[in-house]
């Protein structure tokens, strides 16, 4: 069974210890920054700019753990994660059929089949982090699996407003669907749920701070700014 740790890894536990808590620090104060830059017109195109590569930094610094851990079947299933979520991304704009009618802007950065390539690998981030905290909560498989899923769609609800005012992505009519909500909690269930049947667990901090700052970040734009 593969726990998310490995006897072979690259750094010594307290090392990494350390570095996790310097790279959360780091991360808070560069969300903070970026929150204020938002908050502020004259900054807010810098901003924009800015969040691709943001977002990047936020996946690479989230899997870094798992990478230096060597934990292969993790990274499988981010890679099964990122494929599914991706192709259902590019159905969904292409037929509206999915999350809704809706198409992507400018902010997110290069696309592939009108899709930000970036936006696969932030639904893996996300994922992974809610489970992150699921698991620590939960004990029954099940349960961490539906509470992974209510908590990833909370994630969204939190974002949506925002990626709109900021170009993310723009609903038919800038109404949000309550099919997008409904295929975002049956997405992440799926990976959930794989997540438990290949008996992953994510033993390290750093997913799962990530992805609250993100929520706190989302949180604190969508009431200074909406």
């Amino acid at each position: 069974m593969n726990t998310g740790t490995s006897e072979k890894e690259l750094i010594r536990p307290e090392v990494m210890n350390t570095l996790t808590r310097w790279i959360i620090i780091l991360f808070i104060i560069l969300y903070t920054v970026g929150t204020l830059g938002h908050i502020f017109p004259s900054s807010r195109p810098l901003m924009l700019m800015l969040t691709p590569y943001m977002l990047i930094l936020s996946a690479a610094a989230g899997f870094f753990p798992v990478v230096i851990a060597k934990d292969t079947k993790m990274l499988q299933w981010a890679l099964i994660t990122f494929l599914i979520t991706f192709l259902l991304e590019a159905v969904g704009t292409a037929t509206g059929d999915i999350f809704g009618a809706y198409t992507y802007g400018e902010t997110l950065g290069w696309k592939l089949f009108d899709v930000p390539v970036i936006i696969g690998i932030n639904w893996v981030l996300v994922i992974l982090g809610i489970l992150s905290w699921t698991e620590r909560y939960f004990k029954m498989p099940v349960a961490v699996i539906f509470a992974a899923a209510f908590g990833t769609t909370l994630f969204d609800f939190i974002m949506e407003p925002i990626a709109m005012e900021f170009d993310y992505w723009m609903w038919e009519g800038g109404i949000i669907p309550l099919q997008n909500y409904a295929a975002w909690w049956i997405i992440s269930l799926a990976s959930a749920a794989l997540y438990k049947v290949l008996k992953l667990r994510c033993r390290h901090k750093l997913p799962a701070m990530i992805v609250l700052i993100e929520a706190v970040f989302f949180l604190i734009l969508r009431i200074t700014v909406i």
